[in-house]
C-alpha cells in the first residue's frame, strides 16, 4: 500500500510539474511571437537582443517540458509496476467458500514450506452447501 501510494503521489507530481512547464512555455512562447513581431515593425521598439533572449527562453522551457513527459512517462510506468506487483497478492480459491481457519496474518511474508510453520496451510476454507 506505502508503495503505491508513493508511485501515485510520484505520478501526480509530475504530471503537475508537466502542466505547469507546459503554462509557462505558452506564455514564453507568446511573449517571444510578440516580441518578434514588434521587432519587425518600422518602429523597432524591442531590441533584437531581447527578441534572442525570449527566443531562447522558450527553447530552453520547450526542452523542460519534453523532460517533463519522460518524467511522467516513468512515473505512470512504476505505479503500473506498483500494481501489477499488487495483484501477485492476492489468493484465489477455486471455489466459494467460508475462511475457517488463518494460520497467517495480513502482509506476513510467504516463502517455501520448511520448518514448523511450512507444514501449516495459509488458512482453510469450508466450503458451502446449498441444499435445495
Amino acid at each position: 500500500m506505502a508503495q503505491r501510494a508513493q508511485a501515485e503521489s510520484a505520478l501526480r507530481a509530475a504530471e503537475s510539474q508537466l502542466t505547469t512547464a507546459q503554462a509557462k512555455l505558452t506564455s514564453d512562447k507568446g511573449t517571444y511571437l510578440h516580441m518578434a513581431s514588434c521587432c519587425q515593425d518600422a518602429l523597432e521598439v524591442v531590441a533584437e537582443n531581447d527578441v534572442m533572449v525570449a527566443s531562447q527562453t522558450a527553447s530552453r522551457i520547450k526542452g523542460r517540458c519534453s523532460q517533463q513527459r519522460t518524467t511522467s512517462r516513468a512515473a505512470r510506468d512504476g505505479l503500473r509496476r506498483v500494481a501489477q506487483l499488487e495483484s501477485y497478492l492476492n489468493l484465489y480459491a477455486p471455489f466459494d467458500g467460508i475462511v475457517t481457519t488463518r494460520n497467517l496474518h495480513p502482509g506476513a511474508l510467504v516463502g517455501p514450506a520448511s520448518g514448523q510453520s511450512g507444514t501449516m496451510p495459509m488458512c482453510r476454507l469450508s466450503t458451502t452447501v446449498i441444499c435445495g
